[in-house]
């Protein structure tokens, strides 16, 4: 119970970020949740393709938003809510989301994808909205990590495709699975190096190579894993390559989001 205490609530409430000891339980739930999104796809129970790739952008960029306004409110002196803290809000996310879908599935079955889409778009979009009213600290850095990140994914889009032969798919989702890596490596690059606001990195891993690394080194292993994990994706097919697609989207892309936004709130 002690351990429980000191590795996974306590550092709920105390914002010192991860240890080795949730930091492998939270890896091995990831892992578990991938696994069971592959299962119920099989018992078709759930499709998880194209499409349901695509709703992973909104939801993703929900769940970060609303982790960063929760960084803010909790810097104005708030009690932190676990249902906003990790691994709560992941639970919070996945409950709203299958809640959502099958009870659009339910009542309109031709239009569930479109609905769910329509809802977490609405969703993010007033969250965006939230923050605009929390008041804007850091644009020019925020500016920053987007640009970062649009254009290095940019050029492994055009590199992949004049020089690598396409080592993975040229396609939308696999654009945007490098932004999302690229988003959260240049947010933290970024928040840790340069903007005047004392950031520290969370992530245990990420945090012992910008330290004892350098920066670029963390982006570069940022998209030598996302190429890693697209190949093994693709050369799977099946089920498998969106299962691992849409999770590496939502690795990157719900991180990089609460770290760009709490960069663009100051806190």
């Amino acid at each position: 119970m002690e351990i429980i205490q000191n590795y996974f609530i306590t550092p709920i409430f105390s914002g010192e970020g991860y240890n080795l000891y949730n930091t492998l339980v939270y890896a091995g739930l990831a892992l578990l949740s991938v696994y069971l999104l592959k299962k119920g796809s099989e018992e078709k129970f759930l499709k998880v393709d194209k499409d349901f790739f695509w709703l992973m952008i909104p939801v993703s960029i929900l769940g970060g938003v609303l982790r960063a306004l929760e960084d803010w409110r909790i810097a104005g002196g708030g009690h932190p809510n676990p249902l906003l803290i990790t691994p709560g809000i992941y639970i919070f996310l996945a409950v709203l989301f299958f809640s959502v879908f099958f009870a659009s599935k339910k009542l309109f079955p031709e239009e569930h994808l479109s609905i769910t889409n329509r809802v977490f778009w609405s969703l993010s979009v007033g969250s965006l909205i939230a923050v605009l009213l929390a008041g804007i600290q850091l644009p020019l850095y925020f500016v920053l990590i987007l640009s970062c990140a649009g254009a290095v994914s940019a050029l492994i889009w055009f590199l992949n495709s004049a020089f690598l032969t396409e080592l993975v798919e040229n396609s939308q989702e696999n654009f945007f699975c490098f932004f999302s890596h690229l988003l959260d490596a240049f947010a933290s690059v970024i928040a840790v190096s340069i903007v005047p606001v004392a950031y520290f990195e969370q992530h245990l891993v990420s945090k012992a190579i910008i330290s004892f690394g350098s920066p670029l080194l963390f982006v570069l292993l940022k998209i030598a894993l996302v190429f890693v994990a697209l190949k093994v994706a693709e050369e799977e097919g099946g089920k498998w390559e969106w299962t691992v697609k849409s999770a590496v989207l939502v690795l990157g892309l719900a991180p990089g989001t609460r770290d760009a936004i709490r960069i663009l709130l100051g806190v």
